[in-house]
């Protein structure tokens, strides 16, 4: 069989089509080193420490110097990579942090990309569980079991929305419908559901980070780039 296609049946006999092949992701995490930082700071630190994560990610893809990309937006609208003062349509950038974590991950358009690191804090706020629907999947759950189970669900949920464009809190959320059935609470692991292919990793006891990449569907490869890299200066 020839390399990338496969066969397919129809009226007139055989025909061959293209199979699709995953875009290509990179992931950047690191923790930021303990500090007397007051909290304004600790936030400023996080921001800074995540568009060059961003920066870090997006040059290995477009295989450039750190130094020669840029980033610009976030906050409530996605990272735009900037190349010689120009927008690089090219690449699609999320950023996350939370404690003393910050990632950012990138992949390839027209494929898409979001990532969510979240420590876990207080019991979830009833309203919020309320609001996702998750009362029957989180019930009879002791508070240490329901908060990491929570929080690595979170992960998914806002790691889909931010691959999406989509609002955080929106009633619906189709893409962590379709890969919810593939999330083992409270186990790291790589899997993939329709276009989808994601990966839940645990950071520390209280820390779980979820990156998810929509592209063709594909298969997710051995020793494929979402495991988690090292950021160099």
């Amino acid at each position: 069989m020839m390399d990338g296609v496969k066969p397919s049946s129809s009226g007139r006999g055989r025909e061959w089509r293209a199979r699709p092949r995953p875009v290509p992701a990179v992931l950047m995490v690191r923790r930021l080193p303990a500090s007397g930082a007051t909290r304004a700071e600790q936030r400023e630190l996080q921001r800074q420490l995540g568009r060059h994560l961003a920066c870090a990610a997006a040059a290995r893809l477009l295989g450039c110097a750190p130094a020669l990309v840029g980033v610009a937006g976030g906050g409530d609208t996605r990272p735009v990579v900037q190349r010689g003062g120009r927008a690089d349509g090219t690449v699609m950038l999320a950023i996350s942090h939370s404690g003393p974590w910050a990632c950012a991950a990138a992949t390839r358009a027209p494929g898409s990309i979001g990532v969510d690191v979240q420590q876990a804090s207080a019991r979830p706020a009833g309203r919020l569980v309320r609001h996702l629907g998750w009362q029957d999947w989180l019930a009879g759950r002791d508070d240490d079991d329901l908060r990491d189970r929570f929080t690595q669900a979170w992960t998914l949920w806002e790691a889909t929305a931010k691959c999406e464009d989509a609002e955080v809190l929106a009633a619906t959320n189709a893409a962590f419908s379709t890969l919810l059935p593939g999330l083992r609470p409270g186990v790291p692991g790589k899997w993939q559901a329709g276009a989808y292919r994601a990966s839940s990793v645990r950071l520390e006891t209280d820390c779980w980070l979820t990156v998810v990449v929509r592209d063709a569907g594909s298969a997710v490869p051995a020793g494929d780039s979402l495991t988690p890299h090292a950021a160099h200066d």
